[in-house]
């Protein structure tokens, strides 16, 4: 399979009208607004189309904490929830309802992301 450059795919991406973006909003109960956070995430990911197998090659993340305490606690709770979260989307199997809300109650079917799953 030959490289294709980045410049060309988002070109082609384009000219054919393909959206290459997924997003998600949270909207927390107002108890716990006392204390939120923001970030953003990026990835560049490589999916075969045959086997469905995919690998992150790349991820960027964007963090707001605030003023830090700790930076390497907050760093090591960025990387672990980004790692949480391909678990969440990536491995395991979620239910959701009519209203897209996921109703899996509990992890038993969570599988831990491996060395080999995390972005290199």
């Amino acid at each position: 399979m030959s490289s294709v450059k980045w410049s060309t795919l988002i070109l082609q991406a384009q000219s054919q009208v393909v959206n290459l973006s997924a997003s998600s909003c949270y909207v927390p109960h107002f108890s716990s607004m006392r204390y939120l956070n923001y970030g953003a995430a990026v990835s560049e990911v490589e999916v075969n189309l045959l086997t469905g197998e995919t690998i992150i090659l790349q991820s960027d993340i964007l963090y707001g904490c605030g003023q830090s305490l700790n930076p390497a606690v907050d760093l090591g709770q960025i990387e672990g929830d980004f790692v949480q979260g391909i678990g969440f989307f990536m491995l395991e199997e979620y239910l959701t309802n009519s209203d897209r809300l996921v109703v899996t109650e509990g992890t038993w079917t969570y599988k831990i992301p491996t060395i080999d799953t995390i972005p290199k």
